[in-house]
Order: structure tokens, then sequence, then C-alpha cells
């Protein structure tokens, strides 16, 4: 996170603590995103429900897919793609959840209006990756 100085003119580095399991990302400068390093990082999606959005997480084609914002689908997709649990997830601004009754084993994040990404959990990293609106 970045501020402007005000007695200098600059620009100084804020510190931010993250939590002890955050992926340890190597230094980047603060205008790269996470879809700038490389995939050697992650790769905690394991499946996906959906075979366009498999095809969108590897080479970026939107054909096929039932979403408006795809640059936020992008970028929740490579978190996800380098989380090491779901609660991760669970950052301002994300909208994480877990569902209840019948799904209970799904999480999900706000994409946007009624649409989430969903996914499971089976230890070793995410599976049933989809798009959907379930409401």
């Amino acid at each position: 996170m970045w501020s402007k100085a005000a007695a200098s003119g600059g620009f100084k580095q804020l510190s931010r603590e993250l939590p002890a399991d955050f992926p340890n990302l190597p230094s980047v400068h603060p205008c790269l995103t996470l879809s700038h390093l490389s995939n050697s990082i992650g790769q905690m999606i394991k499946s996906f429900r959906d075979k366009a959005l498999a095809r969108f997480h590897a080479t970026g084609e939107t054909r096929g897919l039932k979403i408006v914002n795809a640059a936020r689908v992008q970028r929740l997709l490579d978190v996800l793609d380098r989380a090491r649990r779901p609660e991760a997830l669970n950052t301002p601004g994300l909208g994480f959840d877990r569902l209840k009754g019948t799904r209970r084993d799904t999480y999900t994040v706000s994409v946007s209006g009624n649409w989430r990404l969903t996914f499971k959990w089976d230890g070793e990293g995410a599976i049933d990756v989809n798009v959907e609106d379930y409401h």
C-alpha cells in the first residue's frame, strides 16, 4: 500500500501485516497485479464445472462465458489459484461466503450483482469452480 508523503512530495510505503498463511509472493512493483506473476506460484484450482470458464482461465478467451465483468473474474481466479485455503479469500471487497443447507460445502466470492464465483475445497485445492447466479 502506498501513500503520498506530504513533506517530501514523494511516496512512502505503508506497512501492512498479512495473515500468517498468506502465500509468500515475490516482491513486485505495487502497480502490478497477481495476474502479472508467474503461474508457478500457486495452481490450487484443480477442476472447473464449465469448459468455457476453464478455457478463459487458461487463455483469457471469453467466448462461451455468461459473465459481464471478465476482468474481475480473471482477478478472482488468479487469487483463488494462489490461495492455500478457502478462508484466504475472506478479504474486504471480495464478498466471501460459505453457503448453507445442501450446499454447505460450497464457498462463494462476489463477481457482480447476483453472479458469484463458486467453488468447493477438497483439502488440496479448489474443485468444481464455476460462475453462477444461484439466487
